[in-house]
């Protein structure tokens, strides 16, 4: 059972970092930034032509990490799952963007 649950979490994740490396260029468009999660992974491994393939292999596998830690930990979270969602994508933000300082 906690196999399973692992992997779902860690293929859910790694669907949604999929899914949000695909969107981010309209998100650099609407909003004029130039942020780049895939750019910025891809960047640090390689400066050649590369990078894209690697940071999108890194920010998926990024994601997938961080749903298999979700689904392991959720069950000793005694919240609504809405809640307990919102607070881990908050806690990884929190935890993550000021890195993006030192990039």
């Amino acid at each position: 059972m906690e196999l399973r649950r692992t992997w779902g979490g860690a293929m859910a994740g790694a669907v949604a970092a999929a899914v949000w490396a695909a969107q981010q260029p309209l998100d650099k468009r609407v909003f004029g930034s130039g942020y780049d999660d895939v750019e910025i992974l891809g960047k640090l491994v390689t400066r050649g032509s590369g990078w894209q393939a690697a940071g999108l292999a890194m920010h998926v596998a990024n994601g997938a990490m961080f749903g298999a830690t979700y689904a392991l930990v959720r069950p000793l979270v005694p919240v609504p799952p809405v809640v307990a969602g919102a607070a881990a994508g908050l806690a990884e933000h929190a935890g993550v963007w000021p890195l993006t300082r030192l990039i």
